[in-house]
């Protein structure tokens, strides 16, 4: 029975490595996993420009998109930016106020 069990299982492992593999071969991410980042302000940080980052993630057949805008709490700006393919962020004090993710000059 104990061998019955292996085997059986030995064989559907099997054919999911397949089932990946073809997958893999047209395209389809399966057994990878993507990261990607995108700054819209072209790496440049700047407190005066309201801009926002694209992400997005992909582990076997699902894909996850994430937009983080700049946004501003009180006097302080949060802005994110791109370190490699991941969404990170920088707060400033924006002495002249914050308004619709700028600081006011």
């Amino acid at each position: 029975m104990r061998k019955a069990l292996l085997t059986a299982l030995l064989i559907l492992f099997c054919l999911f490595f397949i089932v990946a593999m073809k997958a893999d071969f047209i395209g389809l991410a399966v057994l990878k996993t993507k990261v990607a980042c995108i700054d819209n302000d072209i790496g440049e940080r700047s407190i005066y420009i309201k801009s926002n980052v694209d992400s997005s993630s992909s582990f076997l057949i699902n894909t996850k998109n994430y937009v983080f805008e700049d946004v501003c709490v009180d006097n302080y700006l949060k802005e994110y930016y791109c370190n490699g393919n991941n969404p990170e962020f920088v707060i400033y004090n924006c002495e002249g106020g914050c308004s619709g993710g700028i600081c006011l000059e």
